[in-house]
């Protein structure tokens, strides 16, 4: 019964994190990766957007169950 339960949790968490690669955030992320000095110019905040991504890397690794960066 908890294999199906922690499978849900996996499936959930797997299909969040497409939804979010996807998105414009995750083609924003794509974009600062590639060519920070160019994001900056088309005015994409990149502290703000940076601190974002770190909070929702953070919380992969939670739902994870081990982080060493938090």
């Amino acid at each position: 019964m908890f294999y199906y339960f922690l499978l849900a949790i996996f499936a959930l968490g797997v299909s969040a994190m497409g939804l979010v690669a996807r998105s414009p955030f995750g083609r924003t992320l794509i974009a600062i990766r590639e060519n920070e000095r160019r994001a900056r110019f088309l005015g994409i905040p990149i502290g703000g957007i940076s601190w974002l991504s770190f909070s929702i890397s953070c919380f992969v690794c939670g739902l994870a169950g081990r982080c060493t960066r938090c």
